[in-house]
């Protein structure tokens, strides 16, 4: 992470994803992209520093992917939390947003 914010609500990373991150290994030879369950699972990752617990996700009903995130790219993540055990989050870069959902 290159840049952090975090408050008891909200939670602000920027990262670089480069073409030599791990988590972009098998998608796919010559053209990586950031797999959109990676996406979710850095997301929730990042949620369990607000107190989000991994161990009783059970419910991930509003995740939408909006456009393909792709190596070299300064992104940002954003975490939201919310009443009642909900969390949101939202991954963008300069080129818009790239996928926004809740878990909880």
């Amino acid at each position: 992470m290159t840049e952090q914010e975090i408050n008891a609500d909200y939670m602000r990373c920027v990262f670089r994803l480069d073409a030599d991150n791990p988590s972009l290994e098998g998608h796919f030879a010559g053209l990586p992209i950031l797999a959109g369950v990676v996406q979710l699972h850095w997301a929730m990752l990042l949620a369990a520093k607000l107190g989000f617990s991994t161990e009783t996700f059970h419910s991930s009903p509003r995740v939408k992917f909006k456009t393909i995130a792709q190596p070299p790219l300064d992104m940002q993540y954003e975490i939201f939390k919310k009443s009642g055990g909900v969390f949101s989050y939202r991954l963008s870069s300069s080129l818009g947003l790239h996928s926004e959902g809740s878990f909880s």
